[in-house]
């Protein structure tokens, strides 16, 4: 780990991981975590292992002037995680790799500090997992995931109510909604395809200008009126076409596509958004493909939740996530 991505670099604590014990063959997730500080020792490679990574940030929001809480995600996905049964075998390891913060507002070194904590993750063998932060998350998650293969075929899937595609901002800032923007560059940059497909998209969230962006760059949309009326299969269609073209697939989980009844903890709730048995059967779908090579969930906003339904319903997506995944190894 560089010097400068160890200053914004916090290892996780056990206190964070607290639930109920109830003995053999009944284990939860904060008793088979294991924690690792990256200052002091890399753990050991593993081809059956996943990586937690915090990225305890919301200056992006901010920029993107949504109301700020998604710093305190990371902290509050771990805890609603850590009660979770862990459906695994014996072989498959979760490690908490700690967070990364942005206390003094510079979003793009924090990026730079999380894209090399995800690259180390992805030399060791494991999947990283990003907890966020706001999605300016997915930018830094990205680089980390291209960091020692720039030319491989990535698709990403992002399950969203919005494309985050909008213009750079002043200085070539980047924010909140700006990473796939960002990604798109970086592609074109390299020579190889923006392969992007957007679930959950809502038309009153979105301008015509971001649609238009998003035709431009061939931007595949499954809109969340149409999963309402149709149910899943034009999504998992989608992915599937994805799947055949790609080599990896990043998945990007934005809490924020659900309706507010479920995820009222976001920076932008939203009333007709999707209910979790839509996005479910998503997730599993993508993880059962073994291509799946990074996965994050994203705008968490502790303050803003009630009853803890967001947090709760984003550490069952990461729980199934997880499961089905571990099928595959």
């Amino acid at each position: 780990m560089t010097p400068e991505t160890q200053r914004y670099y916090e290892p996780s604590t056990p206190i964070i991981w607290q639930g109920r014990r109830d003995g053999p063959n009944a284990l939860r997730y904060h008793e088979v975590v294991r924690l690792a500080d990256l200052r002091l020792n890399l753990p050991p490679a593993s081809q059956t292992a996943f990586a937690l990574i915090g990225f305890a940030c919301d200056v992006g929001i901010m920029r993107n002037q949504g109301r700020p809480g998604a710093a305190s995600g990371p902290r509050s996905l771990r805890q609603a995680l850590g009660n979770r049964a862990w459906h695994c075998s014996d072989s498959v390891q979760l490690y908490d790799l700690g967070d990364i913060t942005c206390n003094d507002g510079n979003l793009e070194r924090a990026q730079t500090a999380l894209a090399e904590v995800v690259a180390i993750a992805t030399q060791a063998h494991m999947l990283p997992i990003v907890l966020g932060g706001g999605h300016e998350t997915a930018w830094g998650h990205f680089q980390g995931l291209i960091a020692h293969q720039p030319k491989q075929h990535i698709g990403v899937v992002n399950i969203d109510s919005h494309f985050d595609m909008r213009p750079l901002l002043e200085g070539g800032l980047g924010s909140s909604g700006t990473s796939f923007t960002q990604i798109a560059a970086e592609r074109q940059a390299n020579q190889m395809p923006f392969d992007y497909l957007c679930i959950g998209i809502q038309p009153l969230g979105n301008t015509e200008a971001l649609f238009d962006k998003a035709k431009e760059l061939h931007v595949e949309i499954i809109q969340a009126d149409i999963m309402l009326q149709q149910g899943v299969a034009s999504a998992i269609t989608a992915i599937d076409r994805q799947l055949q073209r790609c080599k990896g697939i990043y998945v990007s989980l934005d809490l924020d596509v659900f309706n507010a009844a479920y995820a009222p903890g976001v920076s932008a709730p939203q009333p007709l958004g999707l209910p979790h048995w839509l996005v479910t059967p998503l997730l599993q779908h993508l993880a059962h493909s073994g291509k799946v090579i990074g996965f994050d969930v994203v705008e968490l906003s502790p303050a803003y939740d009630l009853d803890g339904r967001t947090s709760g319903l984003a550490s069952a997506m990461m729980a199934t996530f997880i499961s089905e995944k571990a099928k595959t190894y």
